[in-house]
């Protein structure tokens, strides 16, 4: 895999993550992953808890449930998944992700 810091940097490696730094706070990073031919029994929440336990920190992954961009799913390092919602103000005012309720 290879990590990058913006999308002009995506050459034709299997797998790339870039990683943009959003602001401070709890989750400061946001991830994007690109797999070219992503096997079929591999999938986001699969991969998300890998990198939760690996990294030992909370990651947050988008709620294709609903339509409401303020609903995410947090993906502790055990593996637990909970929805979560985040700040609507502290999200498109800062481009922070404070969590304020479940």
């Amino acid at each position: 895999m290879k990590i990058i810091h913006s999308i002009t940097e995506i050459k034709d490696d299997l797998i790339t993550c870039c990683v943009y730094e959003q602001s401070e706070g709890a989750f400061s990073q946001y991830f994007e992953v690109y797999h070219v031919d992503p096997p079929s029994n591999v999938s986001i929440s699969k991969i998300t808890i890998s990198l939760a336990t690996v990294l030992a920190t909370p990651l947050l992954i988008a709620n294709d449930e609903t339509a409401n961009p303020y609903s995410l799913i947090l993906v502790s390092p055990t593996g637990s998944m909970s929805v979560v919602n985040v700040d609507p103000d502290e999200l498109d005012e800062n481009e922070r992700y404070i969590i304020v309720g479940g």
